[in-house]
């Protein structure tokens, strides 16, 4: 029979090696959970930075995930909108637009071609104002390679419309003052030619020098 005894030594030695192995794991787990520490911190600076990013954007800015969900927004995009960022995380992109089958259009050729630039669209705000944009984007890739996001820009150009509308308007006043002045000074050379004829009719001199 073996004898299944330990002796005193035996046992010793085998604690030892088991508190040595619960002294590995247990450091181990402490850098562990250190690294994961040191790694959500890196996290929310992270984001943090990224956020400060977003909002110094003074046009309306949107990420939107490969489903077209938005999951995050500055205040821009919240001002022209009229909605709050709870409001518009978790909803359709396209929902926001005059043409949303436009917007499924333009989100398939950012994700194929990677961006797409000053493409001009009409964002309706709650069916009452509409707000006249040229929308930009590009991809965020994952290291592998993958889409994950798309990164929206939109820029407001109503007041540069109201800017041009006002601009045509002075401009065709322009060109219509000057042709009045260019009619009148044809008027007038004809008039000091009539003069001139009906001076020399009556045999004085001519008085006006017209050419």
């Amino acid at each position: 029979m073996i004898d299944q005894q330990i002796t005193r030594e035996e046992l010793l030695t085998k604690l030892k090696k088991i508190n040595h192995d619960y002294s590995q794991l247990k450091e181990l787990y402490d850098n562990d959970i250190e690294k994961l520490k040191l790694m959500e911190e890196s996290l929310r600076i992270a984001t943090v930075y990224s956020n400060s990013l977003i909002e110094a954007t003074l046009d309306p800015f949107v990420s939107i995930n490969t489903d077209g969900i938005i999951t995050n927004v500055n205040k821009a995009a919240e001002n022209i909108t009229n909605l709050s960022r709870k409001e518009l995380i978790g909803t359709f992109f396209s929902d926001y637009f005059t043409e949303p089958e436009k917007i499924s259009k333009i989100f398939q050729n950012v994700l194929e071609n990677g961006f797409v630039t000053n493409y001009p669209l009409t964002i309706c705000q709650s069916g009452i104002k509409f707000t006249d944009v040229l929308f930009n984007a590009c991809v965020f890739k994952n290291e592998q390679g993958s889409v994950i996001e798309v990164m929206v820009v939109v820029r407001d150009i109503n007041e540069c419309k109201i800017a041009e509308i006002a601009l045509s308007k002075q401009t065709k006043e322009l060109e219509r003052l000057n042709r009045y002045f260019i009619d009148r000074e044809i008027r007038m050379v004809e008039l000091k030619k009539e003069v001139n004829e009906l001076l020399q009719k009556y045999g004085q001199e001519k008085r006006y020098p017209v050419s």
